[in-house]
């Protein structure tokens, strides 16, 4: 949902959504503001915002990381087989909206354990 503030005779247009961070922008125009909400707006449902939307989870991150930026670092073959470990374990299933500090303390603890 956008909401609109005339602030020093700029306008400050502000974005939130469930699941995704607040954003906010300064304008010097309404109707500039308007035009950058909607299309914020419009990124959020489509899913081309370049946040998560709520069914991306940390393993499509993961693998997307595997394959995009791994293979260009010298040690990509031991973070294929760390990413790999992960990818098997079910944390990497959380959706990333659902992903908290409290979930991954928790696999943190079980992670030492195993």
């Amino acid at each position: 949902m956008a909401t609109f503030q005339q602030r020093s005779g700029k306008w400050l247009a502000r974005v939130r959504k469930v699941g995704f961070p607040p954003q906010s922008k300064t304008f010097s125009s309404k109707r500039m503001a308007q035009a950058w909400t909607m299309q914020l707006e419009y990124g959020f449902q489509t899913g081309i915002a370049g946040l998560p939307d709520k069914t991306t989870n940390l393993g499509d991150l993961l693998m997307r990381y595997q394959k995009t930026v791994a293979p260009h670092k010298k040690s990509h073959k031991d973070e294929a087989r760390r990413i790999n470990w992960l990818l098997r374990r079910p944390i990497s299933t959380r959706i990333l909206s659902h992903l908290t500090p409290a979930v991954i303390s928790r696999f943190s603890i079980k992670r030492v354990i195993l």
